[in-house]
């Protein structure tokens, strides 16, 4: 599969099944007038706090009629503010916190914000997890739903301007209409079923026919010793990339770190070899599983293909073959550090690297005029011992390995009853007891394969110009604040703070949907970008693969161009933002810029509570661990002298001992550590996002006074909540199995994690909870 995207900082894990193309190629208070914070312990009378917030459910109901049926603006004064929506945000933070006495803000801030909230709050039996961000995606899913299964309409307060001709016209609604085809085929249960495995099958023969078995390893019984193991190894690999798929190696198109104008191609191992980890491949119950798993898949496929095999041994053996494979494998740290992945090497050592694959052949296939002066080898040493790895392997584990990676990726695309062992394989994995609702599926499916025909209509009934505005007027807030931090610190040598304030204001910041590669307001550019994807509305299977070759081919083009710095890797419906290095840009997609991340309706100290340190968050990730070593034009290089690097790393140290103290529990009871130096990153940037959106809304206020939040007074303050409106946004649940996989492979902490430990090295949120300091207190920015 061609990678894009692996060098972006998300605010959110991913959960993209790895055939995910992508279409393109993460997740405030009010002025104090310097009076005594109060205690919330004292503060709170937390007995009675649900009742209240019942009562202001109802008292929201009532402002709401009134504004309805007068036409009027709600009561508001200069110091409470009683709009629908602020009634609404009260209600929900109240309802929100725990109840019981016992839980003190300074002790556990997650359980005081979101005790009530778990207790609400139950997984669907399909979910491995839920938090406030997914919540959010649930309504947008909604809306997308509601476009999806209605009638093209444009709205008045549409962003796409359809005066200038009917073509223009035309083109609209003939988007539209290849986004409604593509639903309609996902939505088609009964054809799909009727179809069952074939449409993988009719692959998995292609692909026997590019790399098909010796005569003497036909006969049914163990597998034999490698006869020609190398014949067709390079046409099955391209194959498997044609179809988004890395069959021992990968290859990544992105900026040169080290040029960022310019592409460059990268040669890696896959990022997950068949199960999600390292660590699963030890685990005697996962890999039993999975290798039962295999095997049972091979003997449907063998009794539709009347095949006679052992399907244990080659089960067997594929899984020793996937062992071996992530043994040579860079740890997940390693694979997100440029100081290990940025390794150059010229085609003709990657060709000594890599006698048995012909890179430069599948090279060739995809850009035939394209001639590197060098590749980005993440891991010489994968490269090396998986040719040695493949020579010493039997022929027909090989091909097993191959046809078993198509079948285990593109299983999501057909009959699910046709691969009831995936199925159950991956629900033991996730801790998952059923399929989702067939639409929540679509949906999520339209918005990877046509997300830019999809945004554009997203965004007219979820987004606006004002939201714009005000995020745009937050990001610039941020950055004052963090500039203004960087200029203080006494550890930083003051001419590269200079050049780290530049860097700063140098950030570009792309908020709620692009405007160029694809511009979403245009029909013309919208059908350009989608020219090459056939959608059919009876050929669900056929649409995948049209769009991953689509933009598999795309992705290969750009080696012959700049890079275009225009692109987004989100689309506009996506709850997440990134922080792209190279780039040096952030980017906040409209998905997460709803209530209650983001508001134009609400005190500033909630907007800036949750989003701003969102955006914060963002804007740090260009000075943590890995966007340090990334100077103000996106180029990897050393730009920080040694004293600084040195004080840098002791205090970062610091995160790394503190965040792995933290425990989660397997569904075993086991107690697994967080990895504190895969998280480092991600640490980093929630602790110095949280400070800078705290400083900026405290500028802010002292401008322009926020009104209080009904119900408030006597029970939180403008600072509190806006460290409330913080905790509230990481509020989850999540199955002990989900969990267990995140901690291994995720760069994130577990979302508890990021509350306690973020609120716990903020001087602001100690003082306004007035809480007692505990050691270690981790600081950067």
């Amino acid at each position: 599969m061609v990678q894009l995207a692996e060098e972006r900082e998300r605010l959110l894990p991913t959960t993209d099944e790895e055939t995910h193309p992508v279409s393109n190629g993460l997740t405030n208070e009010a002025h104090s007038h310097d009076s005594k914070v109060a205690k919330v312990k004292q503060c709170i009378a937390k007995n009675g706090i649900t009742a209240f917030a019942a009562t202001l459910v109802a008292v929201g109901i009532v402002v709401f009629g009134v504004v309805v049926l007068t036409n009027k603006k709600a009561p508001e004064t200069a110091d409470l503010c009683m709009t629908p929506t602020c009634v609404h945000a009260a209600a929900s933070i109240l309802d929100s916190l725990s109840t019981n006495d016992e839980v003190k803000p300074c002790d556990n801030f997650e359980e005081f914000v979101c005790g009530s909230w778990k207790s609400q709050h139950d997984l669907r039996a399909d979910q491995r997890e839920m938090n406030e961000m997914s919540l959010i995606d649930e309504r947008s899913t909604a809306i997308l739903r509601h476009v999806l299964e209605g009638e093209y309409m444009v709205s008045d307060q549409s962003i796409v301007s359809l005066s200038a001709s009917s073509s223009t016209a035309s083109l609209d609604k003939a988007n539209f209409n290849k986004l409604r085809d593509g639903y309609s085929a996902c939505m088609d249960e009964d054809l799909i079923a009727k179809r069952g495995l074939e449409p993988v099958l009719e692959l998995v023969n292609e692909l026997k026919g590019i790399y098909p078995l010796a005569e003497s390893s036909k006969a049914k019984g163990k597998p034999k010793k490698p006869e020609g193991t190398t014949q067709g190894l390079t046409d099955a690999i391209a194959y498997l990339q044609e179809l988004g798929l890395a069959g021992f190696i990968d290859f990544g198109i992105s900026a040169d770190d080290k040029d960022p104008d310019t592409p460059v191609l990268s040669l890696q191992g896959p990022r997950r070899i068949g199960l999600r980890s390292k660590e699963e491949y030890k685990d005697d119950k996962v890999v039993e599983k999975y290798t039962s798993t295999i095997s049972a898949m091979f003997k449907i496929i063998a009794r539709k293909q009347g095949l006679d095999i052992s399907t244990e041994a080659l089960s067997e053996g594929i899984v020793a073959l996937e062992k071996e494979l992530s043994k040579i494998s860079m740890d997940e740290e390693d694979a997100n550090d440029p100081l290990h992945y940025y390794n150059p090497r010229t085609l003709a050592e990657v060709k000594a690297l890599s006698p048995v694959i012909d890179v430069e052949a599948i090279i060739k296939r995809f850009s035939p005029n394209y001639i590197p002066s060098r590749l980005i080898v993440t891991s010489p040493e994968y490269i090396e011992k998986v040719n040695v790895i493949i020579q010493e392997t039997p022929r027909d584990v090989v091909q097993a390995y191959f046809i078993w990676k198509l079948v285990y990726a593109l299983s999501n695309k057909v009959d699910q009853g046709s691969v009831t062992p995936i199925v159950e394989l991956k629900d033991m994995l996730q801790g998952t007891k059923a399929q989702p609702e067939r639409w929540r599926t679509c949906v999520r499916t339209m918005d990877q394969d046509l997300g830019w025909i999809l945004g554009r209509f997203f965004i007219e009934k979820a987004f606006s110009e004002e939201a714009k505005a005000f995020g745009d007027r937050i990001i610039y807030d941020i950055k004052d604040q963090f500039s203004e931090t960087l200029g203080k610190l006494d550890w930083f040598d003051s001419e590269a703070a200079k050049l780290a304030i530049k860097k700063v204001h140098n950030i570009v910041q792309k908020i709620g949907y692009p405007d160029q590669s694809p511009n979403i307001t245009s029909p013309v550019s919208l059908h350009e970008y989608y020219a090459g994807v056939t959608i059919l509305a009876d050929a669900f299977f056929e649409n995948t693969l049209s769009v991953i070759k689509t933009f598999n081919r795309k992705a290969w083009e750009k080696l012959s161009k700049p890079i275009d710095r225009a692109e987004w890797d989100m689309t506009p419906p996506t709850v997440n933002a990134y922080y792209n290095p190279p780039g040096n840009e952030i980017v906040f997609p409209a998905g997460i810029m709803q209530f209650p991340i983001f508001s134009l309706d609400v005190p500033e100290y909630i907007s800036y509570g949750a989003f701003a340190a969102v955006a914060g968050h963002e804007l740090s990730h260009a000075f943590d661990s890995t966007g340090r070593h990334y100077d103000i034009n996106g180029n990897l290089t050393d730009w920080w002298p040694q004293t600084t690097v040195d004080e840098f790393e002791k205090r970062a140290q610091c995160f790394v001992e503190q965040y792995s103290e933290f425990t989660i529990e397997t569904p075993s009871g086991e107690k697994i550590h967080v990895n504190g130096k895969l998280t480092l990153g991600e640490n980093i940037a929630d602790a110095g996002g949280l400070n800078a959106a705290f400083s900026a809304w405290k500028k802010r206020d002292a401008q322009n006074h926020n009104p209080e939040l009904p119900g408030m007074k006597g029970r939180l303050t403008k600072e509190q909540l806006f460290f409330v409106s913080y905790g509230r946004t990481w509020c989850s649940k999540i199955r002990k199995e989900a969990a267990v996989d995140r901690v291994r492979t995720d760069p994130h902490s577990p979302a508890w994690v990021r509350v306690l430990g973020t609120t716990a090295n903020a001087p602001a949120f100690l003082e306004a909870f007035n809480c007692p300091v505990k050691k270690p207190r981790c600081e950067l920015w």
